[in-house]
C-alpha cells in the first residue's frame, strides 16, 4: 500500500463530497454546502475552538487522495471543515454568532497540515476498514452500508457471495453480515428514491437501517417483500408491482402514524416475531391484512401451533398403545409393515421441517 506523509496548506485540500457520513443528497456538493450542513452540529464549533486554542495535532495527519487534480481529504472532513473556517470565517452565512466568538477567543490559525498522501481512495478505504466498521469508533450502520457498497463497486468478484466475503475479510467482519447490510442499503435507497414513500417525518435520520436488517433476517417476512438473499440480484423482485407493493405496505406499518401519533406496529423484536409468523400463515396473514390486528391474527398462529402440538403427542400416544399390544397381535401383515414405514418417513419430514423452532 503506497504512502506518503507530506505536508499540505489548507487552501490546498478539498472536503470529501462522496463521504458516508454524508446524506445522498449532499454527494458531489460544494465545499461550502457540505460546512454549512456540518455546522448543524455543534460539535463542529467546538473542535475549532478546540484548534483554535491549541493549534493542529500533528498526531492526526488528514488521509488525502489526487482525483481529478484536487487533494481529496478521505478522512478528517470535519477537522479540514474546522480549518477552512478558521481561514476563512466568511466562508459560510451559517452559524456566524458563533463562529466569530470562536475568531474572538482564539489565537491559532493553522496553515500547513500534516497528510498522509494515497495513491487512490480505495488504499484508504481498505486502511479505513478496520478503523471505522470495525474499530473503537464505529460509523453508523447507514455510513457503514455505504462504505461497503461504494466499495463494492470497486470490485469484481464472479459471485455475491464470494464479492460479501471479500469486504468482510478486509473489515474483519462475516459474509452473511456483510450481505444483510448491502442488501438493507438497496431496500434504503428504494425507499429514498421514492421520497420515503411520502411518509410524514420519514428521512435519513429516522428511518434506521437496522430495522430493515431485522426485517430481512426474518424469512416470511422477506418473502412478503419479495426479497431472495441466494439470488445475485436479491432485490430484484421488487421491480414487480406486486412486491413493490407489499415492501411499501410493510413500511407505513412501521413508519406512518395515525392521527394519535402511533403505528400499526413496533419494530422490536417481538411484534416482527409476531409479523413473521403471521405472515408465514395463510390464515393469519389474511386476517391482518383485513383487520391490521396484528395480536388477533397472531392468535390464530398460536390455535394452529397448539393443535399442531396436540396432534404431535397424540401420535405418539396412539404408537405406544400400539406397542403395548403388539405381545397380543399376530407378526405383522404387509400393511402394518408399510402404514409403519410411512410413519418413520413422515416422521422424518415433520423433524427436518424449516419451521420447527427448537423451543421446548
Amino acid at each position: 500500500m503506497h504512502q506518503q506523509l507530506i505536508e499540505l496548506d489548507v487552501g490546498d485540500l478539498h472536503l470529501d463530497p462522496a463521504s458516508p457520513r454524508l446524506p445522498r443528497a449532499l454527494h458531489h456538493s460544494s465545499d461550502q454546502e457540505i460546512i454549512d450542513w456540518m455546522l448543524q452540529d455543534a460539535s463542529l464549533i467546538e473542535l475549532m475552538l478546540a484548534i483554535g486554542t491549541n493549534g493542529y495535532f500533528a498526531g492526526e495527519p488528514l488521509l488525502v487522495t489526487q482525483e481529478n487534480g484536487r487533494n481529496i481529504v478521505v478522512e478528517g472532513n470535519r477537522r479540514l471543515s474546522s480549518l477552512i473556517l478558521l481561514q476563512n470565517p466568511l466562508f459560510t452565512q451559517v452559524q456566524k454568532n458563533k463562529i466569530h466568538q470562536v475568531m474572538e477567543l482564539t489565537k491559532q490559525r493553522p496553515v500547513s497540515i500534516p497528510c498522509i498522501m494515497f495513491a487512490s481512495r480505495s488504499e484508504i478505504e481498505k486502511h479505513l476498514g478496520f478503523k471505522h466498521a470495525t474499530g473503537v469508533k464505529p460509523w453508523s450502520i447507514l455510513s457503514k452500508a455505504l462504505y461497503l457498497a461504494k466499495w463494492a463497486e470497486t470490485l469484481t468478484s464472479p459471485t455475491r457471495r464470494e464479492l460479501c466475503r471479500e469486504l468482510a475479510k478486509n473489515i474483519g467482519s462475516k459474509g452473511d453480515y456483510v450481505g444483510l447490510l448491502l442488501v438493507a442499503f438497496e431496500l434504503y435507497c428504494i425507499i429514498e428514491d421514492n421520497d420515503f414513500f411520502n411518509i410524514p417525518d420519514l428521512d435519513e435520520t429516522s428511518l434506521y437501517l437496522g430495522s430493515l436488517v431485522d426485517f430481512l433476517n426474518r424469512p416470511n417476512i422477506r418473502e412478503f417483500m419479495g426479497v431472495d438473499l441466494k439470488s445475485e440480484t436479491p432485490t430484484i423482485n421488487l421491480k414487480k408491482e406486486a412486491c413493490f407493493k407489499n415492501f411499501k405496505e410493510l413500511i407505513s406499518w412501521f413508519f406512518r402514524k395515525n392521527k394519535f401519533n402511533k403505528t400499526v406496529l413496533k419494530a422490536d423484536s417481538q411484534s416482527l416475531t409476531n409479523l413473521d409468523a403471521v405472515l408465514g400463515h395463510l390464515e393469519a396473514k389474511q386476517k391482518f391484512l383485513d383487520s391490521g390486528n396484528l395480536q388477533a391474527a397472531t392468535e390464530i398462529t398460536i390455535e394452529t401451533a397448539s393443535s399442531y402440538h396436540h396432534d404431535i403427542a397424540q401420535a405418539l400416544l396412539c404408537l405406544e398403545n400400539a406397542q403395548a399390544k403388539i405381545y397380543k397381535v399376530k407378526p405383522h401383515n404387509i400393511t402394518d409393515v408399510s402404514v409403519l414405514e410411512d410413519v418413520i418417513g413422515l416422521a422424518e419430514r415433520l423433524k427436518n421441517a424449516k419451521n420447527v423452532s427448537g423451543e421446548a
